[in-house]
């Protein structure tokens, strides 16, 4: 997948009838994608690329340093709500 000026469209397909889980999904900003790799189920793996825009990398954990790249995860199989948040106060 490839973004072009900050725009691009990620797609993924449910694992099939089933089938529950999750899979994590991260945007490569860093200035080098040596070793990596993106692979799918079923796809042969192909070279990763870099965004190379490290300075919006951020710190995570107890990391010391601004070097993670941004994390999202995708579930697969969950109850499906319209609801975010649902407080109830009595």
């Amino acid at each position: 997948m490839v973004f072009t000026n900050g725009r691009g469209l990620l797609r993924m397909l449910p694992p099939g009838s089933g089938n529950a889980g999750s899979a994590d999904a991260t945007i490569n900003l860093g200035a080098v994608a040596a070793g990596q790799q993106c692979a799918a189920v079923g796809v042969a793996a192909s070279p990763a690329i870099t965004a190379a825009m490290p300075w919006l990398q951020g710190k995570q954990l107890a990391a010391a340093t601004y070097d993670r790249n941004p994390v999202a995860r995708v579930s697969f199989g969950q109850y499906r709500s319209p609801l975010i948040h649902l407080r109830e106060v009595y």
